[in-house]
C-alpha cells in the first residue's frame, strides 16, 4: 500500500520536481543484489527506450527491489537508463522486441516474454 501511494505521489509530482540524483556508476550498485527475491511483487521491468526514434522499445532490463530502497530503486532506474542511452547512440535499426513481465524464479527475477 506504501508502494502504490509513493508511485501516486510520484505521477503527481511529475514535471514540478525532479529528483537529485548524485553521479552513478556502477559500484553503486555492486554491493546491492539487483535480480535476487522473494516474490514477484519485488520483480521490475525498465522499458529501454530506441535512441533513432523507434517506436517501440529497444529492449528491457529486470530488476528486484528486495535490497534497494525506493530512491536507491529509482536511482538504479536512472543509472541504467544513461547507460542504455551511452550504448544506442550509434544505433540506427528498429528491432522488434516483444514486452516482458518480471517474475520471482527460484529467487530470482526473470524476464518472461510476452506475445511471440
Amino acid at each position: 500500500m506504501i508502494r502504490i501511494l509513493g508511485t501516486l505521489g510520484l505521477v503527481f509530482l511529475v514535471g514540478c520536481e525532479s529528483i537529485s540524483v548524485p553521479s552513478l556508476n556502477s559500484s553503486s550498485f555492486n554491493n546491492k543484489d539487483v535480480s535476487g527475491c522473494d516474490g514477484s511483487f519485488q520483480c521490475h521491468v525498465i522499458e529501454l527506450p530506441m535512441a533513432s526514434g523507434c517506436a517501440s522499445p529497444s529492449g528491457y532490463q529486470v530488476y528486484s527491489t528486495k535490497a534497494l530502497s525506493e530512491l536507491e530503486a529509482q536511482q538504479y532506474e536512472q543509472w541504467v537508463m544513461q547507460q542504455h542511452v551511452k550504448q544506442q547512440a550509434d544505433t540506427h535499426t528498429c528491432p522488434t522486441v516483444y514486452p516482458v513481465q518480471a517474475l520471482c524464479v527460484n529467487k530470482t527475477c526473470e524476464a518472461i516474454t510476452l506475445g511471440k
